[in-house]
């Protein structure tokens, strides 16, 4: 960075956030911008971590020259703090973008029948799918909970598709399941789209999303959706309109929502039809591209505030560079 000498730094999820600000501010004369992709004291986690995870960007806010933000919950935090990015320009923008020629076009002329007997299910399998990490906040194990508690239904099958930190106990649960023969692991995929234009559900239960891709691609591939009610979700759903919202922990609100979705082809289809749409002229990246092209140019431009804050971390680089002891040198 301090080679280079770049006009803007755009640092992005909480560990990269705090990094790349550190470093940023330590090392260039450029702008700071943090591309939030969630803050991480969302409404489900306990109070002391998010009293923990405020202070965290009250004093790295002291860092940053400007903030992106990605959905309401967030745009609030931002706005109304009396602490945190109180001297920072302030952008809100509703996605990262989908390429949704991109993914009709992997989808091409995907037989949805064909291609569950290639993932060893039947042709007329009903299949409810969960795309994401596999970490608590994605909400894998709910999504466990929600197929333990599905009423016995021998044509309707939950597939699981993706890896991570959970994924040993992902396996150990599903072997725990009365279900566990219509529970299916597929981990990492490259297919991801005709898995969702498979779906006739996705379901999406975690704990809060920064602008959930998985969910406008789901709406791009024409699957229908159940979501939990939490930021990130709602900014992308609206319920009733392109998917079905739930609250959190409502396990019995998933599985009424999947039922009705199942059993209602007509609402399902009028759920897809609206979310296509929605997808198209909110999400995709022709349209979001150019709102993040003219953002950045924003940024880079800005005039760069001086703080106490960056003036103390260059004095301590400063120090730690003559005496050889710093990781800054």
């Amino acid at each position: 960075m301090q080679g280079n000498r770049y006009d803007a730094v755009l640092a992005h999820m909480l560990l990269a956030g705090f990094v790349g600000r550190v470093a940023a501010a330590t090392a260039s004369e450029g702008q700071v911008a943090y591309v939030c992709h969630a803050f991480g004291f969302y409404p489900a986690r306990r109070m002391h971590i998010r009293a923990a995870y405020r202070l965290w960007e009250v004093g790295l806010s002291l860092l940053t020259d400007s903030i992106v933000v990605l959905n309401e919950h967030d745009w609030d935090y931002v706005r109304c703090s009396r602490f945190a990015f109180r001297n920072v320009d302030k952008y809100k923008l509703r996605s990262v973008g989908v390429d949704g020629s991109k993914l009709l076009e992997e989808i091409g002329g995907t037989d949805p029948a064909a291609k569950k007997t290639e993932l060893g299910l039947a042709r007329d399998a009903r299949v409810v799918t969960f795309v994401g990490r596999f970490i608590k906040e994605k909400g894998i194990l709910r999504f466990l909970r929600i197929a333990e508690d599905f009423p016995a239904d021998e044509s309707v099958h939950f597939v699981i598709v993706g890896d991570g930190p959970l994924r040993d106990e992902v396996v150990r649960g599903v072997g725990h399941l009365k279900v566990q023969g219509r529970v299916h692991v597929l981990g990492w995929r490259e297919d991801v789209p005709q898995i969702l234009a498979m779906s006739d559900v996705v379901c999406l239960p975690s704990e809060n999303e920064g602008s959930s891709v998985v969910l406008q691609e789901a709406m791009v591939c024409g699957a229908a959706i159940v979501a939990s009610r939490v930021p990130g979700c709602v900014d992308v759903i609206e319920h009733g309109e392109t998917g079905l919202l739930v609250e959190l922990e409502n396990i019995g609100g998933y599985v009424n929502g999947i039922r009705s979705l199942l059993e209602n082809e007509g609402l399902a289809a009028s759920l897809k039809e609206s979310a296509r749409r929605v997808a198209r002229s909110t999400f995709d990246c022709s349209v979001v591209a150019p709102e993040w092209a003219r953002t950045i140019e924003r940024i880079a431009e800005r005039k760069k505030h001086s703080t106490k804050t960056l003036r103390v971390l260059k004095c301590i680089r400063s120090v730690a560079g003559r005496t050889g002891t710093g990781r800054f040198s």
